[in-house]
């Protein structure tokens, strides 16, 4: 273990018991806490949330690569979700070979075999915070959101293609990418997570009416790419891609880890697998979590 990741608590500096919101603005606002983010001081001035964060990390720490409590400080929401994770992994009885600094967040081992697991945690954005914080009443942001998740989905393809060159993954592993849909909590006008319309090509749901005897029919558009600001096509579809066709399955979650289940820890976690996927995993491989189906 390395020296950083001793300790038993991810709050190393010293926080005050804040009464009031008033006082944790200002302590936000102060050195050295204003360079940290925002959520990291909310939850260590808060002895409850310091211990619901404290207790995943005692079983989590030996498995941390050196710079986690460091970073975790700048991001709060993307270290707390890979702890997340692992945590529990480790809670259910899956053993996790190596965490390095540099390569897959996990490697673990089911069965005889290895499988590589990444994190990752989409932040919202300038034009999102926007949305969630001015009041005002606004259409649900559909594309903006589906292109924050094609983005963080498209950057961990481009960091896997590096490790393939550097030989820190191989190709034969299943490699599962397990993403924090938190950014995707706004409402839809459907039954099932956004992510699942990125993945396999889903747009709008429409109504068909028959001119002539007014029956009705429901039924989702295909919709291979979106558009971004600059009017450029970004691709959508994500498991109909041979590009992502590494990427064995994804492991998921609509909460923030703040949120997640006290007592049912994990079952917040939906996983879908990928369908033309080089790296197809055993049915029952990984049980322990629900498997999501359209």
């Amino acid at each position: 273990m390395d020296k950083n990741n001793s300790t038993n608590t991810i709050f190393t500096d010293k926080f005050p018991n804040l009464k009031s919101k008033d006082e944790l603005k200002e302590h936000i606002n102060k050195d050295p806490f204003k360079s940290y983010d925002p959520y990291y001081v909310r939850c260590g001035v808060d002895p409850e949330m310091r211990e619901f964060f404290n207790k995943m990390w005692r079983s989590y720490k030996p498995y941390a690569d050196s710079n986690f409590i460091k970073d975790l400080k700048k991001h709060f929401h993307q270290r707390t979700w890979e702890m997340y994770v692992g945590y529990v992994l480790l809670k259910k009885t899956i053993t996790i070979k190596s965490h390095n600094n540099d390569g897959p967040d996990f490697v673990v081992t089911i069965g005889d075999r290895d499988i590589n697991i990444e994190c990752v945690a989409p932040e919202s954005g300038e034009c999102l915070e926007k949305h969630n914080t001015d009041g005002q009443v606004h259409d649900v942001p559909n594309e903006d959101l589906q292109l924050r998740l094609t983005s963080a989905i498209r950057n961990k393809k481009e960091q896997y293609k590096k490790w393939l060159g550097n030989n820190k993954v191989t190709s034969s592993i299943p490699y599962i990418l397990a993403i924090n849909t938190f950014v995707d909590s706004w409402p839809t006008s459907w039954n099932h997570p956004r992510i699942i319309n990125v993945l396999f090509g889903i747009g709008n749901q429409v109504v068909q009416i028959d001119k002539n005897t007014l029956d009705s029919k429901s039924f989702f558009k295909e919709e291979s790419t979106l558009k971004n600001h600059n009017k450029e096509d970004i691709e959508k579809a994500i498991f109909m891609h041979l590009d992502y066709s590494f990427i064995s399955a994804i492991l998921f979650s609509q909460r923030d880890v703040i949120n997640t289940p006290r007592e049912k820890e994990g079952s917040d976690l939906r996983i879908v697998y990928n369908p033309n996927t080089t790296n197809k995993l055993e049915p029952d491989a990984l049980k322990v979590f629900q498997e999501y189906k359209l």
